[in-house]
């Protein structure tokens, strides 16, 4: 409460620790520099040299917040009030120009708020905007198969999904993002993803059963949730905040391959996905270790019959 008086009075901590010590000094007789000086001791467990006292006090003096008589000085009670009356009709004034601007918002800014603007972003320029949005919303909202922050490291960077893996983290942690990804489980994109990059089945493989490990693991993780649906659904993905949506559509390049993506940033298009995956979410299974564990066994010895 004290440092919230010294700002209305508009004087600095100090200055208002030194108007406490002067007045503290005063009941003790009479505030000459040296009372002054031991009872701001007392009172901050600091010491004040003595030529930024006197230059404290000369500038207290100037603001009529303290007076000076044959060496005592005393704090001017009636100034103090004063200067807070003025604070207080100042903020008024202030309130009253709030009020009006406020009412004027909307005939200063009338752009079309239910205007759809679209972009196409490559995949490169994508993964850039996506850790741009994940730093700015509050929350991510994805179905998909198996998510890219499952990758282990050497996937994740010859896929050029590291840092976008690297922001969600840090942004979940902090408790600034909520993550929510609808799963499939199905390791099919993965394991064609990183065939591709590999040149070679088993270590495929092996990649696929290193995310499945991964995603247990991040199943435990704050802020971010996993559900279970056995159905083939596409990578929308939605980025949601207090001022703007944002919904990212991908374009493939093949079954498993992805181009870029469309990003739309409309509140109607957004309201709409969020509603879809808001309903496949409450139908779908919550996921935990165990559970991931469970599907992934038998997701792997599919894989095993199929491809290798």
């Amino acid at each position: 409460m004290h440092s919230n008086i010294g700002d209305l009075m508009g004087v600095t901590e100090q200055q208002f620790e030194l108007l406490r010590a002067i007045d503290a000094a005063s009941a003790e007789g009479g505030a000459k520099p040296k009372s002054i000086e031991i009872a701001y001791r007392k009172l901050t467990n600091k010491f004040i040299q003595k030529p930024n006292l006197f230059a404290q006090l000369k500038d207290l003096q100037k603001l009529g917040f303290v007076l000076k008589s044959n060496g005592i000085y005393q704090v001017n009670n009636a100034k103090l009030k004063q200067s807070l009356q003025k604070k207080k009709e100042d903020l008024k004034a202030d309130i009253g120009e709030c009020d009006s601007a406020s009412k004027g918002i909307d005939q200063i800014f009338k752009a079309d708020k239910t205007k759809i603007v679209v972009h196409y972003f490559d995949f490169e320029a994508s993964e850039k905007l996506s850790c741009e949005k994940l730093n700015e919303v509050k929350f991510y909202k994805r179905p998909g198969n198996i998510p890219s922050l499952a990758y282990s490291e050497v996937l994740g960077k010859l896929l050029g999904t590291t840092e976008h893996k690297a922001a969600m983290k840090e942004n979940c942690l902090k408790g600034n993002l909520k993550v929510q990804y609808i799963l499939s489980l199905n390791p099919r994109r993965v394991f064609l993803k990183a065939h591709d990059a590999l040149k070679n089945k088993e270590l495929a493989y092996n990649e696929v059963k290193t995310c499945y490990d991964n995603l247990a693991k991040l199943s435990k993780m704050q802020n971010v949730e996993f559900r279970y649906l056995d159905a083939n659904i596409d990578s929308v993905t939605l980025y949601l905040s207090d001022t703007s949506d944002v919904v990212a559509l991908p374009i493939r390049s093949s079954a498993h391959g992805i181009a870029g993506f469309v990003w739309i940033e409309s509140k109607d298009v957004c309201d709409a996905y969020k509603n879809m995956f808001d309903r496949l979410w409450e139908s779908a299974k919550p996921l935990d270790e165990n559970l991931i564990m469970k599907i992934a066994r038998q997701k792997l010895k599919e894989l095993r019959i199929k491809q290798i």
